[in-house]
């Protein structure tokens, strides 16, 4: 039908998903590895334990920013659904990059407060406000997978069909 057809990707949107597939992954592996630096064992070295989760944090937070970056220009995945769709998605797009801006500014917040910790660290708190974090960051992934779905009919959630 005409609204199927004219949803399918270009062959410039399929690029752009590529890359935006790329830093998601990016993204995703960064999360992964704070994952698990937050879940070693903290009591009794707790300053080991920060300085891992230090570096891990250090990781999510480069990723978040080549992320964001790569999100705002004007050949973007996003950019492109705009402009191609702005009724439809214009204000979906612009209400992703705002929580993508707001948690990018939460992440090197946490950042920087990880790194004046000194040797009492309070690791459940921690725990706590980094996975509340790392909530935020699955959150909007999930909605913008929803919208790309929508608008091209690629599922930025689903493993690529060709090995890596």
């Amino acid at each position: 039908d005409a609204e199927s057809s004219a949803r399918q990707p270009t062959r410039e949107q399929a690029a752009a998903f590529e890359v935006r597939r790329e830093d998601r992954d990016r993204t995703l592996e960064a999360l992964r590895a704070l994952e698990e630096a937050l879940g070693g064992a903290a009591p009794g070295r707790q300053i080991d334990w920060l300085k891992q989760v230090i570096a891990a944090f250090e990781s999510l937070v480069r990723a978040l920013s080549k992320e964001l970056g790569e999100s705002n220009r004007a050949d973007s995945l996003l950019s492109m659904i705009s402009r191609d769709y702005p009724r439809r998605f214009g204000s979906r797009v612009r209400h992703l990059r705002g929580q993508h801006v707001d948690i990018y500014q939460q992440a090197t917040s946490l950042r920087a407060q990880l790194e004046d910790m000194e040797g009492a660290v309070d690791f459940t708190d921690l725990r706590q406000r980094v996975n509340s974090l790392m909530g935020a960051i699955y959150h909007r992934r999930a909605r913008e997978t929803d919208l790309v779905y929508e608008a091209i009919e690629l599922d930025l959630g689903r493993p690529p069909t060709s090995a890596r």
